[in-house]
């Protein structure tokens, strides 16, 4: 599953960029101005998919250690993983 969501996010992006901005070669053009969707850093729909994507990513990674800190580990499991953290 994990690798599941991490291909969508990357397709997702990848796709986005390349289909934001059509004719494709505008992402070159620099005169006449080829508009905002030609640009990553201006284009609503590249900003909000990164975004979007982003988020979702980051807590799929941060879900990832919580199985670890789980309430039925007891005490001396919790601290060898916190130890083994540290290197």
């Amino acid at each position: 599953m994990g690798y599941g969501i991490l291909l969508f996010t990357y397709l997702g992006v990848a796709l986005t960029i390349l289909c934001s901005c059509q004719p494709f070669h505008h992402f070159w053009q620099v005169s006449p101005d080829p508009g905002k969707m030609c640009q990553a850093t201006n284009s609503p729909a590249y900003v909000l998919t990164v975004l979007v994507l982003n988020i979702i990513t980051d807590i799929y990674l941060l879900s990832i250690p919580l199985p670890v800190w789980s309430p039925e580990r007891d005490i001396s499991q919790k601290e060898n993983v916190h130890f083994a953290d540290d290197y």
